[in-house]
């Protein structure tokens, strides 16, 4: 199923489901007429009845189909009412049951996935204009389950069970002449999600709660039909902004393949996660603190577990052809990773290292320049295989580097420009220009830990000795400098002293 297909069904269902806002007055129909624009120029609609009694319209046996060249997806909605509440503003009831089937074209009756969504205490309030609708949704509880899943014909043996505990949901729909958009937050107390099955004779069960969620963003897709629409024009109009936290998670998971059990739990404090896309660009991120990890059973000989206190990482690349160099990010942080003896005792049997928590961080950020359209890129209409390449890097900076590990420190920033009309100075690589400086502690002791534990020959020591002296500068106790410059001419210059 396309992108924007999913787009326009994902944000009107939504807007069933959980459905700051204009000023005016909707009316019943005005809503059904709204939602019936929304999803028809990407489903197709059914329904078995609609009934106006009073101030309120009762819809049944509503159902959005949609379908690409391989698959089908419905959405059962059963009953639908809107009750008009005399002050301009609309009620809307959802069924307490809602059945969701996606299915192979062709194969429907063998592989086919049917999802239930069950709600209790949900309801939403619609106010504003045609034009710009605003819902105000709770829900006391959604609960998702699998009802059937079948594969070639053979029910597969699966059980799901996810409860959504005291959602709150604001979301506003926009119209325009090219786009519709939807602007949304939410809450929930917590998630609870239990999932069992058996995958080729292995017999597994995974239980998850997570606490205190929110989150919201914005959508925005092409209006109107866009089955005449180029993939192009799709994601010219299309726009995706997504965040999302969470206080405590907790997961455990367990697994049984022939009479041996394993057993995975992890657990983390405040996670978040982005993500945006647009015509321009794709973006995600996300983190956790205090996560923690613990492996034990099956074929693992002993318990191993691990805890990190933050975990972090930020990506973001252009994704359309560029006529100038655009910006480029890629960072990760793992501050404090602290393994338990166990696997100390694999690494280090000797214990010749400081057994202190692991830090690796990098942040990088520059310029690239892309020659084609990634998001739409294809063999068939590219010319792509042609080319040697789908991009160049124009400039490339070293944020921060730090890492510390084994009783030693390395750090680091720097930044330099790429020439790539060069490829002969460096040998077939674009020439840099900038420099690069680096700052180590207890370096030495690590190299001769390492030699003690024979990770470092004798005869390769002094050599390595003689390399540091040669490149770095002291600066103190085991404290050691460098400065590395590549200049215009391509000379590589390392504290002053030229190497290349």
């Amino acid at each position: 199923m396309s992108l924007n297909r999913f787009l326009k069904i994902s944000v009107s269902a939504t807007a069933v489901l959980t459905a700051g806002a204009a000023s005016a007055d909707v009316t019943a129909m005005d809503v059904w007429a709204k939602l019936k624009e929304q999803v028809g120029s990407a489903a197709e609609i059914t329904v078995g009845s609609e009934s106006m009694s009073g101030n309120t319209l009762t819809l049944s046996d509503i159902v959005f189909a949609a379908s690409d060249a391989e698959t089908t997806a419905t959405v059962d909605l059963g009953e639908l009412i809107l009750t008009e509440n005399g002050d301009g503003t609309v009620t809307m009831d959802p069924a307490d049951l809602i059945t969701v089937t996606v299915s192979q074209i062709g194969s429907e009756d063998a592989d086919r996935v049917v999802v239930l969504i069950a709600s209790t205490g949900a309801t939403t309030v619609i106010s504003g204009t045609l034009d710009e609708m605003a819902y105000q949704s709770r829900a006391d509880r959604y609960t998702f389950t699998i009802d059937e899943v079948l594969e070639d014909g053979v029910e597969v043996p699966v059980d799901l069970l996810i409860n959504l505990n005291n959602f709150v949901a604001d979301q506003t729909m926009m119209t325009g002449p090219e786009t519709l958009s939807g602007e949304f937050s939410f809450t929930a107390d917590s998630l609870d999600m239990l999932l069992g099955g058996d995958d080729d004779g292995v017999i597994f069960n995974l239980s998850s709660q997570i606490g205190n969620l929110m989150g919201g963003g914005r959508v925005t897709a092409p209006a109107g039909d866009t089955s005449k629409m180029s993939e192009a024009e799709i994601i010219e109009r299309t726009v995706l902004d997504f965040n999302y936290s969470a206080g405590t998670s907790a997961t455990v998971l367990s697994s049984i393949e022939e009479g041996l059990e394993t057993l995975i739990t992890t657990s983390a404090e405040l996670t978040n996660f982005t993500f945006s896309f647009d015509k321009d660009h794709i973006g995600i991120g996300g983190g956790a603190g205090n996560y923690k990890f613990a492996l034990s059973g099956g074929e693992v000989p002993f318990p191993l577990d691990a805890q990190l206190s933050l975990l972090g990482y930020e990506f973001r690349m252009p994704i359309s052809k560029t006529e100038e160099p655009a910006p480029f990010t890629a960072a990760i942080n793992l501050t404090d990773l602290a393994p338990n003896d166990m696997i100390w005792m694999m690494a280090d049997p000797m214990g010749a290292m400081p057994h202190d928590p692991v830090t690796a961080q990098i942040d990088i950020s520059g310029t690239m320049t892309l020659f084609e359209d990634l998001a739409t890129l294809s063999d068939e209409n590219s010319g792509m295989v042609e080319m040697d390449t789908p991009a160049e890097v124009n400039s490339v900076t070293l944020n921060n580097l730090f890492i510390s590990a084994l009783g030693a420190t390395l750090s680091g920033t720097g930044s330099f420009e790429l020439d790539n009309t060069d490829l002969t100075t460096f040998a077939g690589m674009p020439r840099p220009m900038g420099s690069l400086n680096l700052e180590g502690k207890g370096l030495n002791g690590l190299i001769d830990r390492l030699s003690a534990m024979g990770m470092i020959p004798e005869e390769q020591l002094t050599g390595a000795r003689f390399m540091m002296g040669m490149f770095a500068t002291v600066i103190g106790d085991d404290h050691l400098s460098s400065t590395v410059e590549v200049n215009a001419e391509g000379h590589v210059i390392i504290n002053g002293q030229r190497i290349q």
